[in-house]
């Protein structure tokens, strides 16, 4: 009896070791390192990429009920009751902390829904019925005492996203600007004059008696360089994600995020510019991390869902599949993109 015992309780510690490796590496920013600081140490991006997105979300969830069935048979004892009941109530309460957090966080307000995680917490629960019913052993009460007490951890560990709510004073809640993948690949048109405004000056090209400088993330802007002391700006060219430029010919070459443009410059300069004066290649660079706008200990919010801003979510290279995030709304209602008061 007491081996059984012991063997659950070995097997749950293996699970707590094995739960607080996953939020070393994947949830850094979660409650635990600001109790315990020097766990920080251990985390190594290099996991980062290592497992799908959706098993990262839904593997604490299979853990958590791993972790209490087996301290609860290490606490209680099992026998052909308790086999049942302890996977199943616990499968209970997970369900039902899981189904609160439905309606963007409306009762735990830093909570999501997902349905992995039900899924999760059904494939721990039939792995423990199967193994209790394989290894049955003898009830022996606990005292209440204990029982309070597992009761109680299993509830704030089940909780713990709780207290990384946007009404902590060390977070803030944001509203992301998503840019679709139409609109960052819709019809590029010159803006000519000298009124667009220069954002975040990036690489600047000499050529010719023009000067090409990169807005970062918004396009490109074209100087006659004439009067060296005194440019002007005579055209301006929006492109979403512009980052580099180079120019061989009449040709000049950037990107637009993920897709690389190639662009007739005289057209651009003679006012002749038409769908035909470029062209586009799709996915030929790395798409950006899609909250590199962001900045950190941040809650991302929308009419639909709210998350908390971890490693995990920053690899995503889209929001909810609908585009790229550029930038975010934050509570004063300023609307912050690509970074700019970064």
């Amino acid at each position: 009896m007491i081996k059984h015992r012991t063997a659950h309780l070995i097997l749950a510690g293996l699970l707590l070791v094995a739960g607080l490796l996953f939020y070393i590496q994947f949830r850094p920013s979660h409650i635990l390192f600001e109790i315990l600081p020097w766990l920080q140490a251990l985390h190594s991006p290099a996991w980062q990429g290592l497992m799908p997105l959706s098993f990262n979300h839904a593997l604490p969830s299979f853990l958590h009920i791993c972790f209490m069935s087996l301290m609860s048979a290490a606490i209680i004892g099992l026998d052909k009751k308790s086999a049942i009941l302890i996977p199943l109530a616990w499968l209970g309460i997970d369900l039902l902390l899981e189904c609160l957090q439905i309606g963007s966080g409306r009762f735990i307000q830093a909570g999501v829904f997902d349905a992995m995680d039900v899924y999760a917490l059904l494939l721990g629960c039939a792995l423990l019925l199967w193994g209790f019913h394989l290894k049955v052993s003898a009830k022996i009460g606990a005292p209440n005492g204990l029982l309070a007490a597992l009761l109680a951890f299993g509830l704030t560990t089940s909780l713990g996203s709780l207290v990384l709510s946007c009404d902590s004073s060390q977070y803030q809640c944001v509203t992301p600007v998503v840019l679709s993948l139409e609109e960052f690949r819709g019809e590029i048109q010159p803006v000519y004059g000298n009124n667009a405004s220069l954002t975040r000056p990036g690489k600047i090209y000499a050529h010719q008696q023009n000067l090409y400088v990169v807005d970062q993330y918004r396009g490109i802007h074209i100087f006659d360089r004439s009067d060296a002391q005194n440019p002007i700006r005579i055209a301006y060219i929006p492109i979403y994600g512009a980052l580099e430029i180079s120019i061989q010919g009449s040709l000049l070459y950037t990107n637009s995020f993920s897709d690389l443009l190639v662009i007739e410059l005289s057209h651009v300069l003679d006012g002749s510019f038409s769908l035909d004066s470029y062209r586009r290649t799709e996915g030929v660079f790395s798409l950006p991390t899609s909250y590199e706008f962001l900045p950190e200990n941040t809650y991302i919010s929308s009419e639909r869902r709210q998350f908390s801003l971890d490693l995990p979510f920053r690899q995503r290279p889209s929001y909810d599949g609908e585009g790229i995030v550029i930038g975010f709304i934050n509570t004063q209602g300023e609307e912050i993109l690509f970074g700019e008061f970064q």
